[in-house]
């Protein structure tokens, strides 16, 4: 069931304690800069306000960025992609970054270089 989140809605937190809405870190464009990346082993030192979109990675080493908001999605092929990031990176008491499933697909937000929100999906076969 797909979840739709709008925007002017989304409330956060920064490292100053400050809420801001996500309105405020989009930018003027008022869309995230959306970037292919290509390999199965990329390094991302992320930038706010950019979305990575790899394929099916074997390694991945992703830094978000220290302020604002930046995602990462990866597929996991037959053999599970080993994630690295940096241990300040706070994922939901759930999700386990150092055992990755094979044959699925993964996204993480990160705002602030700290708090991270996981989706999951199963590849089909």
């Amino acid at each position: 069931m797909p979840i739709t989140i709008y925007p002017t809605l989304l409330k956060y937190k920064n490292s100053q304690g400050t809420y801001q809405t996500a309105t405020a870190i989009k930018g003027d464009s008022g869309s995230m800069n959306v970037q292919e990346i290509s390999g199965t082993m990329p390094v991302i030192a992320a930038e706010e306000n950019c979305r990575y979109i790899c394929g099916t990675v074997t390694m991945l080493n992703f830094t978000p960025c220290t302020q604002g908001i930046c995602d990462i999605q990866f597929t996991s092929g037959t053999s599970a992609t080993v994630l690295t990031v940096p241990n300040t990176v706070i994922f939901p008491e759930w999700f386990d970054s150092t055992t990755l499933e094979p044959d699925t697909v993964y996204e993480i937000s990160v705002v602030d270089g700290v708090y991270a929100a996981v989706g999951v999906w199963a590849v089909s076969a």
